[in-house]
């Protein structure tokens, strides 16, 4: 989503780039904050946007060498907006970024309290003195419950933005579900971006089933499946399972599938944090043992 209310003046010292401050137009290949030294809060402190009672959308503090980030959208378009004005990114080679979040339990939707929050984090070019977006990676839904998670964004396969990462200046880390305005704490570390990123991400997923037969014979039968990843060092391998003809099968989100009738059922298992990974698998389900002989 495209908001540019929150552009701050850069005024940090970052590992990357702590030895060339001062130069103007300098080109790096990747970026890494830890924060365990001081920052300038005003960096990481995104947006400007105030409510009538004088609440600011974000307030921004660094805690146990950590962002808390206490959020109350103003408007769904809220986010935090990170710009590096005197130096660019070019993460052609490496269009990627990574970071830890934990979502403190509470999180408000509209006033309704919900157990998940979703974020993104998108690159911008600075066009003709227009910040434009670069790609719009799928949203990652990370669970309220106070737990660290390393979570990546994979800007490599192509949509409908420009896909130019030769020259990128700012990094939109975003809470966005139009029209709705969040409310929720929640913790950022370890911020990594292009050549920098250390996270091992999923190449594919391969579905098994017990017994190694994707024919089940009878009716209430209950059969595990679970999903390999490759490579198998791979981070965070949890997956969502889904089954397109529920008549005939269901599966629960610990992989446990049940037989309900006779048929043809298309399971499905999506990377949690990698939304683009899915793997699908035909099962194909008899009842001989129910036929009755005259």
């Amino acid at each position: 989503m495209e908001n540019v209310r929150g552009v701050l003046v850069l005024g940090l010292v970052l590992m990357t780039f702590s030895s060339l401050r001062g130069q103007v137009d300098s080109t790096f290949t990747g970026y890494y904050e830890d924060f365990n030294d001081s920052v300038d809060i005003q960096f990481w402190d995104p947006s400007l946007a105030f409510h009538d009672n004088g609440r600011p959308a974000f307030i921004v503090t660094r805690e146990d060498s950590a962002l808390k980030i206490e959020m109350a959208q103003t408007v769904f378009s809220d986010g935090q907006m990170y710009e590096f004005p005197d130096r660019t990114l070019d993460l052609t080679d490496y269009p990627r970024g990574s970071v830890r979040i934990k979502v403190e339990p509470g999180v408000r939707i509209n006033g309704m309290e919900v157990e998940e929050l979703s974020v993104n984090l998108t690159p911008y070019a600075r066009i003709d003195s227009v910040l434009q977006i670069q790609h719009d990676a799928f949203r990652i839904i990370l669970p309220a419950d106070n737990t660290w998670r390393d979570i990546y964004f994979d800007w490599g396969p192509d949509d409908d933005r420009a896909n130019d990462f030769s020259a990128l200046s700012a990094f939109n880390l975003s809470t966005v579900s139009w029209p709705e305005t969040y409310e929720a704490v929640f913790w950022i570390d370890d911020f990594r971006l292009g050549d920098q990123v250390r996270y091992v991400p999923i190449d594919s997923l391969i579905i098994n089933i017990e017994g190694g037969s994707f024919q089940i014979d009878g009716i209430g039968q209950n059969v595990q499946l679970s999903a390999a990843t490759v490579p198998e060092n791979a981070m965070n391998t949890e997956v969502r399972w889904s089954s397109n003809r529920a008549h005939v099968a269901t599966i629960d989100q610990d992989g446990l599938l049940t037989t309900h009738a006779e048929g043809i059922v298309w399971i499905t298992a999506m990377s949690v944090f990698q939304p683009l990974l899915k793997a699908r698998s035909m099962i194909t389900v008899t009842n001989t043992s129910g036929i009755t002989e005259f």
